[in-house]
């Protein structure tokens, strides 16, 4: 395979030096038939011969390689439309000079033949021609002066004035046709004898403004039907280089005379080139030569430029396989040397660059590994946390929310991110609060603030701690904020409850101290004292005694009521069925209060739950009793039970048609001594909350939308494997 390529490859080099020993051959025989009308009658067939062979094998041999560009493009090969390109541009920059070299060929092909003729006749019509140009001199000179005075008129004119001043001077100088013209053959104003001819006749722009200031050029212009006429072009000296360069061109007829030798002439011209047929058969021969020798050399052009580019592009061929090897992720790739020139040092440097690009990819893929574990890190930290974390930019758009945010906000991060901050109080209205007061410290001059947030959640109320701090790198949060906040709701209720428990063991305690004594010094007054006395004074003692009795039992409930809120319950779970226990009490007041009417809701997955039976009885009996006393005389409570979406949690609810909560009062409902009774001590439903929590549940008040009363919502943690095996 390789020898093929040698052996095809010393072919191309020998065709190519056969092509160029023919061209040369070609130029020197042509070069000895222009000295010798007798050698070139010898040897011009074979001339022939010799270069309609060298143009065969050119066009061939360009036909192949055209044929093989075009394959190669429609198979989109690497580098096909660069060469096709570089060719077309090599021609076209050949074809000048090579036009230039024909052109002056034919210029010395034609005064070599001449050199074979008497030149006698052509130097007397020649003479004839200076003689003409001798007469026409006087004329000129005249019209010249003429031309001059009007040129003077010009210089100061204004453009919109010219075409007055033009009309004016052709009547003046008497001649056929004046016209100013401007940049571009931009006619300004014309004048012409004739009213038929609206365009003036006028020379090419690149001869007309190669007259330069007081160099004015004088042509002959032959007329067609009006004979010759003498053209005068002069340029206007405005006297200012910045003002628009104006020509002023004349046209004036030449005299009948003048016409007359001129035809003359040209008869006697007429008769030279018939008496020199032969000389200009010769010519034509000649310059066919020459053309094939042009032809020739256009494809040999055509030639080299498909042999220039191919080298060429072979290099960038090399380049562009190495960049798409590059896009492909590929940055290994090493090409090869294609030299010592520039295109070498470029492949060198792309190589160089490679490496480069593979070292920075390997860094950046590192960094980008570190990062990753960073923010995994960070993601990590941010979900594990009980605090809520919320980071907003500059324009108070949400950029990150971790998962304690959610729940403490009850809200869809996902749904938020990319949104305003005002974007939270409209998709969740009991958060309005809280967007304001966010809103406000963000946008003061504040670096670092904290600042407790009350509102009223959809459990209730709810107490948040927030705390500031503006994003690195910019003063005053004109990078964003970090916002940490957490709910200390419980905490402050459980503090609250720990005060209130506190006051009420000490009540008890110095309360229930005295209580005893009072209780029998009433009753031993009563037994000493009744009989003795009369029997008004007696009933009077007696009804006294009754009362100190009465209210020292009242006192010792409430004292009792008070010791059992201030200590913590003594709890034994057990297994329950919640089913079986809101039968057995709704059953009891079924019995007892008629006027009660209930609807339950259980549903058939509610699995067992670890409870103190004593206790939920309580609680039960507790909550449908608060139920059916806030109620007139159409009494309806609904009881709804049923496990969580996670199946984590079991949900009772216990809703009633009465008055509800009033405003002020739903947020403290569960602080003891808080009643809307009239003989209640306001401890029930804070015994109700601590027996709840000490079995890990929560409990919230709210008013209910579809009864229209009260609404208790309890939710406990529903029992484990493990949890059930060890009650069980």
């Amino acid at each position: 395979m390789v020898t093929r390529k040698v052996i095809l490859k010393n072919s191309g080099i020998l065709f190519r030096i056969f092509i160029f020993v023919a061209l040369l051959l070609s130029l020197f025989l042509m070069s000895n038939a222009t000295q010798s009308f007798e050698k070139f009658n010898s040897i011009h067939i074979w001339l022939f011969i010799l270069n309609a062979i060298s143009a065969l094998a050119l066009i061939v041999f360009i036909a192949w390689n055209l044929f093989v560009l075009a394959r190669q493009r429609k198979r989109e090969r690497l580098g096909t439309r660069l060469t096709f390109r570089l060719v077309l541009i090599f021609v076209l920059l050949s074809v000048v000079p090579v036009t230039i070299v024909y052109y002056f060929s034919i210029q010395f092909i034609y005064r070599g033949v001449d050199s074979w003729f008497d030149v006698k006749i052509e130097e007397g019509l020649e003479n004839a021609l200076e003689l003409s140009r001798a007469s026409l001199d006087v004329q000129t000179k005249d019209l010249l002066r003429k031309v001059e005075e009007a040129q003077n008129q010009l210089r100061d004119i204004p453009e919109e004035m010219a075409s007055i001043v033009i009309a004016d001077i052709r009547r003046d100088i008497d001649a056929a046709e004046v016209s100013l013209l401007g940049k571009n053959s931009r006619i300004i104003a014309s004048s012409n004898e004739d009213t038929t001819s609206i365009v003036p006749r006028i020379t090419p722009e690149n001869n007309l403004f190669k007259v330069m200031p007081g160099q004015p050029r004088v042509d002959l212009d032959p007329i067609k039907d009006k004979g010759l006429h003498t053209r005068i072009i002069m340029a206007v000296d405005r006297g200012d280089a910045d003002l628009e360069k104006w020509v002023i061109t004349a046209l004036f007829p030449v005299s009948e005379r003048l016409n007359d030798l001129a035809e003359r002439v040209n008869s006697a011209s007429i008769s030279y080139e018939n008496l020199a047929v032969a000389r200009r058969g010769l010519k034509s021969v000649l310059m066919l030569t020459l053309s094939l020798v042009l032809g020739v050399s256009l494809l040999s052009a055509v030639w080299g430029a498909f042999f220039a580019a191919r080298r060429f592009v072979a290099p960038v061929r090399v380049l562009v396989s190495g960049t798409q090897a590059i896009s492909a992720g590929d940055y290994s790739r090493q090409l090869p040397s294609v030299g010592q020139d520039e295109l070498g040092d470029l492949v060198s440097s792309f190589n160089d660059m490679t490496r480069k690009i593979a070292q920075v990819r390997d860094e950046a893929k590192r960094s980008q590994q570190q990062a990753e574990k960073q923010r995994t890190y960070l993601e990590t930290v941010l979900g594990h946390l009980s605090s809520g974390v919320l980071t907003i930019n500059a324009e108070h758009i949400i950029k990150t929310g971790n998962t304690a945010a959610e729940q403490i906000l009850s809200i869809d991060m996902m749904e938020l991110i990319e949104k305003r901050l005002d974007r939270i109080a409209e998709n969740y209205p009991h958060l309005e609060t809280f967007v304001e007061v966010l809103a406000k410290r963000v946008t003061g001059i504040q670096r670092d603030w904290s600042e407790q947030i009350v509102y009223h959640g959809k459990e209730g109320k709810q107490i948040l701690v927030c705390r500031g701090v503006p994003m690195p790198g910019g003063l005053s949060g004109r990078n964003g904020y970090v916002i940490v906040f957490d709910d200390v709701t419980e905490f402050i209720q459980a503090q609250r409850d720990s005060a209130w428990g506190e006051v009420a063991r000490r009540l008890a305690h110095e309360i229930k101290n005295p209580l005893t004594p009072i209780q029998l010094s009433a009753e031993r007054l009563r037994r000493k004292y009744l009989d003795k006395m009369a029997i008004e004074d007696g009933e009077l003692l007696e009804k006294s005694t009754r009362t100190i009795v009465q209210q020292v039992d009242t006192m010792k409930e409430m004292v009792n009521a008070f010791a059992e809120y201030a200590r913590s319950p003594q709890i034994k779970p057990q297994l329950i069925d919640i089913r079986e226990f809101i039968d057995e009490v709704v059953c009891l007041f079924r019995g007892s209060e008629e006027r009660v009417e209930f609807e339950l809701d259980i549903a058939e997955n509610v699995p067992l739950i670890p409870f103190d039976p004593g206790r939920m009885r309580q609680i039960l009996n507790n909550l449908i009793r608060n139920a059916i006393e806030s109620a007139g005389k159409n009494i309806k409570v609904m009881i709804t039970a049923a496990v969580t979406s996670g199946n984590e949690y079991l949900e009772l609810l216990i809703s009633d048609n009465g008055d509800g909560f009033a405003e002020d009062i739903i947020a403290h409902v569960f602080d003891p001594y808080v009643t809307t009774k009239s003989k209640g001590t306001g401890l029930g439903l804070p015994i109700v909350k601590r027996i709840i929590e000490e079995h890990g549940g929560t409990i919230f008040a709210s008013n209910c939308h579809i009864l229209g009363g009260a609404r208790m919502k309890i939710i406990l943690p529903l029992a484990e494997k493990s949890q059930r095996e060890s009650i069980g």
